[in-house]
């Protein structure tokens, strides 16, 4: 990957890298090379239940598991994932071989949905590399602009959800 296609990508995630390298194995298909996306993306799975989760428990508090539950398996579905994906125009800067590019790979669903995860992941074990401790907090801020407006729309589709501002309590909080 080349720097200025890395740096715009940074811009678009709103995080600097402190290891770039990071971010091109974030990128980087199986079929490109034997060091891949892979291992990032099964953790930043992980960390994207987490972070999207203690956001719905901190940021509406009058939701009941349930409704938590709804929200969070619309946000971080496969569709979704991908969309973000697209929204930081991430499918051109997967690296795939020739042949799996040709087949598509590159706007597939699965494809792009892995792939915003592993950059999740890189960006949790890249903020350990600045501060030596992973950093939930900063993973919400590279989420919260991607999946605040699906939220909405999700909320506002859905009678059974609703949303009270409660006294002192800031639903979408600045973090740090």
């Amino acid at each position: 990957m080349n720097a200025t296609l890395a740096h715009e990508l940074q811009q678009r995630l709103g995080y600097h890298f402190a290891n770039p390298d990071l971010l091109r194995l974030a990128l980087t298909h199986s079929s490109a090379g034997v060091q891949n996306y892979e291992r990032l993306e099964h953790l930043g799975d992980a960390v994207l239940e987490l972070a999207v989760t203690y956001w719905l428990y901190r940021d509406f508090p009058h939701f009941g598991p349930g409704q938590m539950s709804i929200l969070r398996a619309e946000l971080v579905r496969a569709e979704s994932l991908a969309r973000f994906a697209r929204q930081l125009e991430l499918p051109w800067a997967v690296r795939l071989s020739l042949r799996a590019d040709s087949r598509g790979l590159r706007q597939r669903t699965s494809v792009l949905s892995d792939v915003f995860e592993a950059v999740l992941g890189a960006v949790f074990v890249d903020t350990a590399l600045d501060t030596g401790n992973t950093d939930l907090a900063t993973v919400q801020t590279v989420l919260r602009p991607l999946v605040t407006p699906l939220a909405d729309t999700v909320i506002h589709r859905n009678p059974g959800f609703y949303r009270i501002s409660t006294p002192g309590l800031t639903l979408y909080p600045s973090l740090p």
